[in-house]
């Protein structure tokens, strides 16, 4: 009001909300011991830095990998952070298709933390990005975007194939920040 304008004591600071924005890309990097590198987003970051779009624009192959009975699939996660303030993901959530099981006891799984979860055998859970988890102060953090370059953080899953070969089905694995 008017009968603070003339008081030397009073001290406005204007506040400004920046939204935590993160994006998730899944994407095939192994199928049994063979390395998929074609897969890697490749990111634009164009729309944030002028200010067309709210989020980067990730462009990888969706081609379907051809894969067989028993075959061990693994997928990385990436977390990119698009905002302008530092973060962490704290919980990571898979949701597995029919045709795809977790590995309990595999190497990679094991690494990252994955857990199924108590009520449904079908979903799968880790907070290996957590600040909890962090080997060392700020090792999971993901910086906000400089401008140039989006930071990002990676977890990896592996699962087996239970589709018959003689299915043509495609499997779609869909992953989310819990």
């Amino acid at each position: 009001g008017s009968e603070w304008k003339d008081q030397d004591d009073v001290d406005i600071e204007d506040l400004k909300l920046v939204e935590f924005d993160l994006a998730l890309r899944k994407f095939i990097t192994k199928v049994n011991n063979t390395e998929i590198k074609s897969r890697i987003p490749q990111v634009d970051t164009t729309p944030l830095k002028n200010g067309t779009g709210t989020t980067a624009i990730y462009n990888h192959s969706k081609e379907p990998v051809k894969v067989s009975l028993g075959a061990v699939v693994e997928y990385t996660i990436r977390v990119y952070n698009e905002a302008e303030i530092d973060g962490y993901v704290e919980e990571i959530t898979d949701h597995l298709p029919d045709q795809l099981e977790f590995i309990a006891g595999n190497e990679i799984n094991t690494k990252y933390g994955w857990v199924v979860d108590s009520t449904n055998p079908k979903i799968i859970k880790t907070n290996y990005l957590s600040k909890a988890k962090e080997a060392s102060e700020g090792a999971n953090k993901i910086k906000a975007f400089d401008g140039e370059k989006l930071d990002y953080r990676d977890v990896k899953v592996a699962f087996e194939v239970t589709e018959p070969n003689t299915s043509d089905r495609i499997l779609i694995n869909q992953a989310q920040i819990s």
